[in-house]
């Protein structure tokens, strides 16, 4: 293509003629008057857009186009709007934009290489970026498009406070907009966007598989009970995604306690506590300030956030997005909502080792390499891994199931992933710190980050682990195109059901493998084995239970059995008294 452009451009100017370039607002887009790639060129709703050829990929790029206008000032905190129709054709560029004045709404498409027509999509919501950092080419959309002969679709949604927030001053809007939920309000302009368009790329918008991992997978989990979003899409992946929806008048209190100190430094009260009473309150000026606040400095508030709900709350229980009574366990959330379409549930085996050891509790131990060799340390770090990673295996495969199988989805598929928790395969010290992380069965879906592969010590281009990535992307290649990920020369994966199966899959360095398993959390024993366990003194264990487990969307049962307050989450507390098993000390 720039060879093509740079011969016409040179014939143009011997011809005496001028060739156009222009810039844009879109950081790195820009258009370019004249000239496009023919076969590179879709005619997307707001005008033509050109791509590029992914590079020994053999699949075709198109990163950062706008789904809607960027929400700056007064409508940073709006329902997103329809862009701008464009005049000239818009050339995309390597990498998505970054805004310095807005959180820009933009998503990236990979297509197989050639003309196919009506390809699954794997449409994913950006995974849990609470900074605005998150980068559309960090995803390798070219491989896994290629892989699954699909179209792979990756949106960005509003990050971090702009993408969820609860306060009284912004419940000036529709009911949608008053919920606070901002970030599934643009996940629905992207798949409509995607509804519309796709077809021009090759994808079927009646084939349309939802994907998120982490805090991205909990939206999913969410939105399957939504109205809202009915008809938008077929089918569901929900990676590391149980969970619980929030209150919004106590996440509200949050919320001007996060933003309570950017208050108190642009002197609108005498104490950062007086900051929060203030913008807690339902007013014009709270209201014009939160308009006005420079982008990095909210941003900066969430930059390395954890995913715990107490510092940084989320999907607000506001009874017309998502329902008052949070995702109650005894039955679909809304009955319009309800509709049986299948879901691949997968999670780590041990997630909660990477969490706890960015915890505070633990950060001296961690600078100073003390967490791993000093047995105080080591013992205290295990307690918490230990029982948090259980509970939150419990959430993400059993509750999160059972929850599906509820809402009507009767076609539900739960997979654990193991590795990451063998030392032989990735070392002691990523063992420990890392595990079966949640982001492990997404390294095995969309591939390894560079971050992911130096974690791992590289062990995921071992045999074992190039097997292991070929199996999920085979299984996940079924499910998309046919909700069943079941197929030729695969271990049969057994739907969740009653029983309770899940498929469990690992690798060790030289061969990969699956299983099936009966996956259902016992948390009365789990909470017996923290009663008993004397691995560690009194006092760290309730500092543990309090100050570490707790706070969670998973921690609610925990918080129940060991007295913890908490009024943010929304719905009844899950019941862990289930029989005692003759296993409990297993």
């Amino acid at each position: 293509m720039k060879r093509r452009a740079f011969l016409i451009s040179a014939a143009a100017t011997l011809a005496g003629l001028s060739v156009p370039v222009f810039s844009t607002v879109l950081g790195k887009c820009s258009l370019r008057g004249a000239f496009p790639d023919r076969e590179l060129t879709v005619d997307t709703t707001e005008g033509p857009v050109v791509g590029s050829q992914a590079a020994g990929r053999r699949a075709e790029a198109y990163i950062g186009i706008p789904y809607a206008k960027t929400p700056v000032g007064a409508k940073r905190w709006k329902a997103p709007e329809p862009p701008a129709a464009r005049d000239r054709v818009l050339f995309l560029g390597n990498r998505a934009p970054k805004g310095t004045s807005g959180t820009p709404l933009t998503l990236s498409i990979w297509r197989p290489e050639g003309s196919a027509s009506n390809l699954p999509v794997v449409f994913t919501l950006e995974d849990g970026k609470y900074d605005g950092d998150a980068d559309h080419a960090s995803i390798d959309g070219a491989s896994l498009s290629a892989a699954l002969n699909a179209v792979v679709v990756v949106a960005r949604t509003r990050p971090g406070l702009f993408g969820f927030v609860s306060l009284p001053a912004l419940r000036h809007g529709t009911k949608l907009e008053n919920s606070g939920n901002f970030a599934l309000l643009d996940a629905r302009k992207a798949l409509l966007w995607v509804k519309k368009n796709i077809a021009k790329f090759g994808g079927s918008a009646a084939s349309v598989t939802l994907v998120g991992t982490s805090g991205a997978g909990r939206d999913v989990m969410a939105l399957m009970g939504s109205p809202v979003f009915s008809g938008l899409f077929t089918r569901a992946i929900v990676i590391s995604g149980g969970g619980a929806l929030t209150k919004p008048d106590p996440a509200a209190r949050i919320d001007a306690d996060s933003l309570a100190r950017l208050a108190f430094e642009d002197r609108k009260a005498g104490t950062v506590g007086l900051a929060a009473k203030w913008i807690g309150a339902d007013s014009p000026e709270v209201r014009h300030w939160l308009s006005t606040l420079e982008t990095s400095r909210i941003l900066n508030l969430t930059r390395g956030a954890s995913i715990r709900d107490t510092s940084y709350p989320r999907l607000f229980a506001d009874g017309a997005f998502l329902p008052a009574s949070g995702l109650d366990r005894a039955g679909p959330p809304d009955p319009k909502a309800s509709r049986d379409f299948p879901v691949l549930l997968l999670s780590g085996a041990s997630e909660a080792n990477a969490l706890v050891s960015r915890d505070p509790y633990f950060a001296a131990a961690l600078k100073d390499s003390s967490l791993l060799t000093n047995p105080a340390s080591q013992s205290e770090f295990a307690f918490a891994s230990r029982y948090g990673s259980s509970l939150m295996l419990w959430a993400n495969t059993a509750e999160a199931a059972d929850r599906a199988y509820r809402f009507g989805n009767h076609q539900v598929f739960a997979g654990i992933f193991r590795w990451g928790d063998d030392e032989a395969v990735v070392g002691a010290a990523a063992k420990a710190l890392h595990g079966a992380a949640s982001d492990v069965p997404s390294a095995f879906i969309f591939g390894p980050s560079k971050n992911f592969d130096a974690r791992y010590g590289g062990a995921v281009r071992t045999a074992g682990g190039q097997e292991l990535l070929s199996i999920t992307r085979s299984y996940v290649k079924n499910f998309i195109r046919t909700g069943n990920p079941n197929g030729e020369n695969l271990v049969t994966w057994a739907p969740w059901g009653e029983t309770g199966n899940a498929l469990v899959l690992d690798a060790d360095r030289t061969k990969a493998w699956a299983d099936t398993e009966a996956s259902r959390v016992d948390l009365a024993a789990t909470f017996r084995q923290m009663d008993d366990d004397q691995t560690v003194t009194p006092d760290a264990k309730a500092k543990l239970i309090w100050d570490v487990l707790s706070g969670y969307a998973w921690s609610q049962p925990l918080e129940a059995k060991f007295g913890v307050p908490n009024d943010l989450f929304a719905g009844t507390v899950p019941k862990y008294d289930t029989p005692a098993s003759e296993d409990d000390a297993a």
